[in-house]
């Protein structure tokens, strides 16, 4: 990692909140029915292109709870910068936020912003490039993030050991929730691709993309259920936003779409049984290797 002075991470710090703040407004406007700025709200775009992994429209209130966690960790982060210990700010020396956290979760602000503007302008296929790098580009700050905290888990232990606790809950689950839902996101504007956008020579039916969209996300429940039990235990061992997440979407889906002749359905069902096990292996692997 790049080793930057402290008044660099105060200086990312500020520009992470205000990234956040413009990310809130734009948000306000997209669903804003008077916004000279967009045409649709993101509801009207998501209800014109459904496929048989369309949640529930609750599931969507998801956003409420990750903007509310987004402010709680940065606020965190900006208070730290006035709580001194060992003669310097207590998440800095050692960098428990560092600036390649900042420089890639300020990029997923950017890239969210982006996606507003493409998904309203119906731009599906642009759309989902949008949010498969900003999911990238958050999986590589949660990455960095958990790398930092468990590299200098001993000096921030002996600075002050309740900002431990409060990164784990804040910092790493808010993160986690945020980049959990919009992988969900990124599956779902694929499907919404796949079977409606012009760019593409040919569109699959909205049965078919779905599946695809089914597929990838249970070889990622599985790929990272295997890596986070293992040579990622010590940097993961205390995330579970992903499941929860994942939980909500898929019986939303389920909710929603349920057709006991559709393959779909079944396979949705299959995945929330899926994740469930996934989950308790988790409990099960973090109580036997810490007791």
């Amino acid at each position: 990692m790049v080793e930057v002075d402290n008044a660099t991470l105060i200086a990312f710090t500020v520009l992470a909140l205000l990234a956040f703040v413009v990310a809130l407004i734009f948000t306000g406007l997209s669903v804003a029915k008077k916004s000279k700025l967009f045409v649709n709200t993101i509801g009207e775009v998501s209800a014109k292109y459904e496929t048989d992994i369309t949640p529930a429209t609750y599931a969507f209130g998801i956003w409420n709870l990750i903007f509310i966690w987004q402010a709680a960790w940065l606020l965190y982060a900006f208070g730290s910068i006035w709580r001194y210990a060992d003669g310097g700010p207590v998440l800095m020396k050692p960098d428990i936020l560092p600036i390649e956290f900042y420089l890639f979760w300020i990029s997923c602000c950017l890239l969210y912003i982006g996606w507003l503007f493409l998904w309203d302008r119906e731009y599906l296929f642009y759309a989902f490039i949008d949010l498969f790098l900003l999911t990238g580009c958050g999986y590589a700050a949660v990455a960095y993030q958990s790398i930092a905290l468990n590299n200098n888990m001993i000096g921030l232990m002996s600075k002050s050991p309740v900002d431990v606790t409060l990164v784990y809950v804040l910092v790493q689950n808010g993160t986690d929730l945020f980049f959990s839902w919009t992988t969900v996101a990124t599956l779902l504007n694929l499907a919404s691709a796949l079977a409606n956008d012009p760019l593409l020579k040919r569109n699959l039916s909205a049965k078919s993309a779905s599946t695809i969209s089914l597929v990838i996300l249970g070889i990622m429940v599985l790929s990272w259920s295997l890596i986070e039990n293992t040579v990622w235990f010590d940097y993961f061992k205390y995330v579970y936003a992903w499941y929860a997440v994942l939980l909500w979407a898929l019986i939303a889906v389920i909710v929603k779409n349920y057709d006991r002749t559709n393959y779909n359905s079944v396979f949705s069902i299959v995945l929330l049984c899926l994740v469930v096990i996934a989950l308790v292996v988790k409990v099960a692997v973090y109580a036997s290797r810490i007791s």
